[in-house]
């Protein structure tokens, strides 16, 4: 995924996207940076739209949040690449996805 990052490439990183999410290896972080990616170099795409509709959705879901946390967060996601949004969606992409590291962490350990 850094790799398509950092080409100008939007078709190689939804590859990327796509490839991550078939080996189950897909964070919301990466989510995160395919938005990022997409606001910069397709800014009016619906792709770019729906990629941020999607993480915003995630978000709300894992977190369980009700409409006055999910304005903020589509306010970010409405607001990227701007730096400030950049940095209040990678706190919680981070936050959820180190919880869903622990909860697979204690499926997979043994009783």
């Amino acid at each position: 995924m850094a790799t398509a990052l950092r080409g100008k490439d939007p078709d190689r990183v939804m590859r990327a996207a796509r490839w991550l999410v078939m080996v189950g290896e897909f964070r919301l972080t990466d989510a995160l940076d395919v938005c990022v990616f997409l606001s910069k170099h397709e800014p009016a795409s619906h792709r770019g739209s729906r990629a941020r509709a999607r993480l915003v959705a995630r978000l709300a879901t894992e977190l369980r949040i009700g409409l006055d946390h999910f304005d903020q967060l589509f306010t970010w996601a409405e607001v990227l690449p701007d730096p400030q949004a950049i940095y209040g969606l990678r706190r919680v992409c981070e936050e959820v996805d180190r919880a869903r590291r622990r909860a697979a962490d204690a499926r997979a350990a043994p009783p």
